[in-house]
Formats: C-alpha cells, sequence, structure tokens
C-alpha cells in the first residue's frame, strides 16, 4: 500500500474514411510477434502511454491536486494541460536550483511516505523535471491529452 502516481499521454489515433493515406495512423498490438487477432486495429482510437511513475512523492501529488483538481484528492484522473506540465517542470527546476523545498512542499496523508526534504525528495524532483522537459521537448501531437491520477 501507498501512493503511487501516474502521468499518462492519449494520443488520437482513430482512421476516418475522409483521411489521406498520409494522416492515416496504424497501430498493431503483438504478443510472441504475433497480431493478437481478439485486438481490431480498425478500432482502436487512442494510445495511452504511461509518461512517468512516481511512488509516494507527495510533495508532486500536492501539486496535482491543487493545480490539476481544484483540490479534491479522490484517486480521479484528471486532465493536465501543457501549460500545467511546462508549470511543474519549471518548479522542480526552481526547487532544484535553490535548494528550497519550501516552493513545492512535502505533504502528509494516508501511506503517503515521508515528509522530509532529504535525497529521495530532490531525486523525484530531478527526475520529474527531465522526464517532463523530454516529454515537452519531443511531443509532435497536435492536440495532445496528458492525464494524471493517483491511488493509494
Amino acid at each position: 500500500m501507498g501512493l503511487d502516481m501516474y502521468l499518462s499521454k492519449r494520443t488520437y489515433v482513430q482512421n476516418w474514411s475522409h483521411h489521406e493515406p498520409s494522416q492515416r495512423h496504424l497501430v498493431v498490438v503483438t504478443k510472441n510477434n504475433e497480431p493478437q487477432p481478439h485486438i481490431k486495429s480498425e478500432r482502436i482510437t487512442h494510445v495511452v502511454e504511461q509518461i512517468m511513475y512516481w511512488r509516494k512523492s507527495n510533495a508532486i501529488h500536492q501539486w496535482f491536486v491543487n493545480k490539476c483538481q481544484d483540490g479534491v484528492d479522490a484517486c480521479q484522473e484528471s486532465d493536465v494541460s501543457l501549460d500545467d506540465l511546462e508549470d511543474l517542470a519549471s518548479l522542480c527546476e526552481k526547487v532544484v536550483k535553490e535548494k528550497n523545498p519550501d516552493l513545492l512542499p512535502a505533504s502528509s496523508g494516508f501511506f503517503f511516505g515521508s515528509t522530509a526534504h532529504d535525497e529521495y525528495y530532490y531525486g523525484d524532483i530531478e527526475e520529474t523535471a527531465r522526464v517532463i522537459r523530454e516529454e515537452l521537448k519531443d511531443n509532435k501531437d497536435e492536440y495532445p491529452s496528458y492525464m494524471y491520477q493517483a491511488s493509494w
């Protein structure tokens, strides 16, 4: 048990009859290099990627609760905008550069882990900034859809 946190990206891949061949997606699910016939590629509308997983990073979780969930912490899936991701990456970079955990304080909760601003805290903050920066740099999708969800 504990605070498990997920940032996911959902990419729309629905093909329509009016799409030119260059606009079409081909999504094939294989297992052991064999296509899975029970998954119909023509029915796939979205691909969901896990961008980041955290365990008991309660400061990051509290940021998402405050910024993207209107203060409601009920294990719900919540939309995260590109601007939100940019804000979080910038904040994490500032916390690390200034060594100022007051900018992104740890928070307590049921099985949320340590509230110490120690090497694990700073490691999660650094990794969050790095992964989000890579995602923002590599994002080629016109309409990205990001979601955050936590469970405990």
